[in-house]
């Protein structure tokens, strides 16, 4: 192997020197432990004791801890140790590892070894001027110190109190002679100067609170137009300017605060954009927004839409971006831009939007990627026509809750939508036919009658449905199963008894009917109004039985895969703001 030309022969050849060898030192098998006192102690160690509680109470730190036997007990450290009323500063053990080493240094040795009183010695230099003459030795080892970092309680000088006297005079010492001497005064009195107990503690905070003494590092020096110096956050929240439509307000917004920006390229695009779909209509969703733009300019819709639209947060327009200038409560051609809103699990809508019609609602399928729906956004046949305003009487006024839409007109809209939602989750076909009693009723609800929802669910509570479909009267609960699709349970009895219960449900229409014709009948005689009451007890108790046996077989388990015997009547769609 041939060497470099850069390197000298003889520096393979030189000898390395042996390694530098200090003196064994063998350290005794003593433990000790640490206090690291916060008084400056010159020459009074014994009142650094007692500020510790004495003798036996550091003896006691150095016993084994009953709650944790490896780390040593605590210690207590009073400014005043003949006051027992004074807060101490507790001190606790931190894990350390050190020795302790005694260092004798020769009587008289040295320049000026002794250092003047009042200050404290400079050892290494000391030791420095030595030479060496000195001898060290290891005493033991510490692997605790006892450390007092607690900030100091605010301290309350008792020495001129004669409560405090009495009180550490008679309960301090513990003895039962001056416990049976001890009196509490119970005179009430409005002296300013009364005595009154201390709290055990005037304040909780232990450490002190890191400040820094610095500037806050998110604060930036900028200069004014005027080329004064300002302080900018940069670190604050940049605001959007939103404006927002207020129902107790006769105006709304009119235009936008903010100077429209020239850059950058995306941010006008959706600018232009947004001015486009607000020219074809005036209040929009943000998803519908979203759902007729290119995915690309999703980020900048937050910060374009405060130069063209306000926004409603409540009322019949709850959630949706209207056109400054235009205040849907002055004419009820806005009523179809109205809204309904449920409770539902929504999904993120995907970033591809081109394909993406989840605002719209037409009774087939839904995408759960919003939980508010336009009117004008319902192509479902049956929500469409009721969803018309020019096929209603609408309102004088427009109303907070309801818009331009009688009451149980628009009830009826929310309630029909919602049992079609919950169909299309668990799978099912709804059949429009189930809510022939419910369309039937008035579209708005007399003064003094009960409340829409409550009318219209006492109305339709014993009308028939389709075997095989979700009625008006099915309960579901929707479940979310291990592989991610919806799975529902719902109480069908109509599915495995549906021929027992239409016909009930007939029979009991057709009881009506009878009774209705019976009290028209001011002629019938007693006999045969006897002779009708007791066929109609009889057909209830008929009626009763037959729904016992079928409840009985329900309950033992005979229903479907995925039904339960639940009885509630609440599903998982609930309208936003009703009241049950």
């Amino acid at each position: 192997m041939s060497r470099s030309p850069y390197i000298l022969e003889d520096e393979y050849d030189r000898p390395k020197p042996p390694p530098s060898e200090a003196p064994w030192c063998e350290i005794p098998d003593k433990q000790l432990l640490a206090v690291e006192h916060p008084a400056v102690i010159l020459n009074n160690s014994d009142r650094a004791v007692r500020m510790l509680g004495g003798g036996k109470a550091v003896a006691q730190a150095f016993k084994p801890n009953l709650e944790n036997i490896s780390e040593p007990n605590g210690l207590e450290l009073r400014f005043r140790p003949g006051d027992a009323l004074a807060p101490p500063v507790q001190g606790k053990p931190a894990r350390t590892r050190a020795m302790v080493l005694k260092i004798t240094v020769p009587k008289g040795k040295g320049p000026n070894p002794r250092p003047p009183p009042g200050e404290e010695p400079d050892i290494p230099k000391i030791l420095k001027d030595l030479n060496g003459k000195f001898t060290s030795e290891v005493v033991g080892w510490i692997d605790h110190t006892i450390r007092f970092r607690d900030m100091a309680d605010y301290q309350w000088n008792t020495r001129s109190s004669d409560w405090a006297r009495n009180v550490e005079e008679n309960l301090m010492e513990l003895d039962l002679q001056a416990l049976k001497r001890f009196r509490m005064t119970d005179k009430i009195t409005a002296d300013a100067n009364a005595e009154i107990m201390r709290p055990p503690r005037f304040t909780h905070i232990n450490y002190p609170f890191v400040y820094g003494f610095r500037q806050n590092p998110a604060i930036k020096v900028d200069t004014d137009i005027n080329g004064e110096p300002v302080f900018i956050n940069a670190g604050a929240r940049v605001q959007t300017q939103t404006q927002y439509g207020n129902w107790n307000s006769d105006t709304v917004p009119q235009a936008g605060r903010l100077k429209r920006p020239k850059e950058p390229e995306v941010f006008v695009d959706c600018l232009k954009k947004l001015e486009e779909l607000f020219e074809e209509r005036p209040i929009w969703t943000r998803r519908g927004l979203m759902n007729n733009m290119p995915s690309s300019l999703w980020q900048q819709l937050k910060w374009a839409y405060p130069h063209v639209a306000y926004y409603w947060r409540s009322g019949p327009w709850r959630d949706t971006y209207v056109k400054f200038g235009v205040d849907p409560r002055k004419s009820k051609e806005f009523a179809k831009y109205q809204v309904v809103a449920f409770k539902v699990h929504t999904v993120k809508p995907k970033k591809d939007s081109s394909q993406n019609k989840g605002h719209l609602f037409d009774g087939e399928s839904i995408l759960l990627d919003g939980k508010i729906w336009q009117f004008c956004d319902l192509k479902d046949p049956l929500l469409a026509e009721l969803a018309d305003i020019e096929k209603c009487e609408a309102r004088d006024v427009c109303d907070n809750t309801d818009g331009w839409f009688p009451n149980n007109r628009h009830f009826k809209i929310k309630y029909i939508m919602r049992r079609k939602l919950s169909a299309l989750v668990a799978r099912k076909k709804m059949d429009d036919r189930v809510f022939e009693a419910i369309l039937k009723e008035p579209d708005s609800a007399a003064p003094g009658t009960l409340p829409p929802r409550k009318q219209i669910m006492y109305t339709t509570s014993l009308d028939g449905q389709e075997g095989g479909t979700i009625g008006e009267g099915d309960k579901m609960d929707i479940v979310e199963t291990e592989e991610g699709d919806a799975e529902v349970e719902v109480d069908e009895l109509v599915d495995e008894f549906g021929e027992g219960f239409e016909s009930e449900s007939e029979g009991e229409e057709e009881e009506e009917d009878e009774d209705d014709d019976d009290d028209d009948d001011d002629e019938a005689g007693e006999d045969e109004g006897g002779e009708s009451s007791k066929k109609e007890k009889g057909e209830t108790a008929a009626r009763d039985e037959r729904l016992q046996k079928l409840m009985e077989r329900f309950m033992q388990g005979h229903q479907h895969e995925g039904v339960s015997g639940r009885t509630g009547d609440d599903d998982d769609f609930e309208l936003l703001g009703e009241s049950d």
